[in-house]
């Protein structure tokens, strides 16, 4: 049996499609978790591991594309989007924001032109409060990585 695959997104024009991907984003953050962390190093290595999880869920192995390739990265990441392609998937490189925007800084995996993941970057944020629980003692922080990857 051959399946159909229709491009939701190919009468729309590029400024729709923004807002769509930005409409998407907001719901899969909705039901996104918040993870906090000690250390950006923790942070960033659970980043990795949600990634691992995420293309995972379309049978690729980064472990094992790791291990074929050793310590050639180029080749890593070229074995790597070889399979993603093949899958019909799209995993955008971080991508960090500014401003008012910043809630949107991460990684977006896209399945068929479709958001189907995202893993924010570690986000600083304060943490320790001072004895009465009023004023954030400066120079005390976590991160945060907020994901829709179970």
């Amino acid at each position: 049996m051959t399946e159909n695959i229709i491009d939701s997104t190919l009468n729309l024009t590029l400024e729709e499609i923004g807002a769509r991907d930005i409409d998407n984003l907001k719901l899969l953050i909705k039901s996104a978790k918040k993870y906090v962390f000690d250390n950006q190093d923790i942070a960033k290595a659970f980043m990795a591991k949600c990634i691992s999880r995420a293309l995972a869920k379309w049978g690729i192995n980064q472990g094992e594309i790791a291990q074929r390739c050793g310590l050639d990265l180029q080749r890593f990441y070229a074995e790597r989007d070889k399979l993603l392609a093949s899958k019909n998937v799209v995993m955008e490189k971080p991508r960090i924001r500014k401003g008012k925007d910043a809630w949107r800084s991460g990684v977006y995996i896209y399945y068929r032109n479709e958001i189907a993941f995202f893993i924010s970057v570690p986000k600083q944020i304060p943490w320790q409060k001072s004895a009465d629980a009023h004023i954030i003692v400066p120079g005390k922080f976590k991160y945060m990585i907020v994901t829709n990857v179970a």
